[in-house]
């Protein structure tokens, strides 16, 4: 098997081949950077992965916390079955439930604790004539909107949602902020070399108010293009080296 059709993580190993979009840094910062206490002690806690291709994110989360179960919905049928794939052979794959759904279409038999997405994010730019590689980088069918108001429907009252985006949507996810009255608990800016202005912000949303909202930034690369030190300790349960 050739390298990029795989990546190999400490404790599981993601299969790709079959995938559009690969493992990228965007999904692990957001699978290591979610928190996962809970405000509510309860014997499981239920998280859904929205758009969950190679199921990283899922993995990611469910190796973080053991009575966590996760939901992963995935559009794309050829995604969904790697994701089913690597699940099976993950150490976490009783934990971890693949859905073949649009998320529109997605209707749980529970509320859930957290939702996580790292969402297609290529609104209006040119496409690729690559039919599966549009759905999973283009946001055509799933806008930021349609996300937001999705997600609220599905959380309990203690429940969060946790993304990943570019800083040119943060306008459009303000909008939805405002009109939906929610409540910032953190956000990381991300900066991709020290120096640099943010490109990617993680941001985490509810319904009620934190005593302590966290607003920071975290850097990847130093000018010589090695993991900072805030990288590494962020992503130390995951990446082999």
């Amino acid at each position: 098997m050739k390298s990029n059709d795989y990546f190999a993580f400490k404790q599981f190993t993601i299969n790709q081949k079959r995938c559009a979009h690969k493992v990228g840094t965007d999904g692990v910062l957001l699978g290591a950077w979610a928190d996962l206490n809970f405000p509510v002690p309860k014997e499981h806690y239920r998280g859904l992965d929205v758009g969950a291709g190679t199921g990283l994110i899922a993995l990611m989360l469910a190796q973080r916390r053991t009575n966590l179960l996760m939901d992963a919905v995935e559009i794309d049928e050829k995604a969904y079955y790697q994701c089913l794939d690597n699940k099976c052979n993950s150490p976490f794959g009783d934990r971890v439930f693949p859905k073949l759904f649009a998320f529109q279409d997605f209707q749980p038999d529970t509320l859930y604790d957290l939702i996580v997405s790292n969402p297609p994010y290529f609104t209006n730019s040119m496409k690729s004539p690559d039919y599966q590689r549009n759905e999973a980088r283009h946001n055509d069918g799933l806008s930021i909107k349609i996300l937001i108001k999705k997600s609220l429907q599905m959380l309990c009252d203690t429940g969060r949602i946790a993304l990943i985006l570019p800083v040119e949507n943060a306008k459009e996810l303000d909008l939805q902020i405002t009109a939906r009255n929610l409540q910032i608990l953190r956000r990381t800016d991300v900066i991709t070399v020290e120096g640099q202005e943010p490109k990617r912000f993680m941001i985490e949303l509810a319904h009620y108010k934190s005593d302590n909202p966290q607003f920071n930034s975290l850097t990847l690369e130093t000018g010589t293009h090695k993991r900072t030190a805030g990288y590494q300790e962020l992503t130390k349960d995951f990446y082999l080296d």
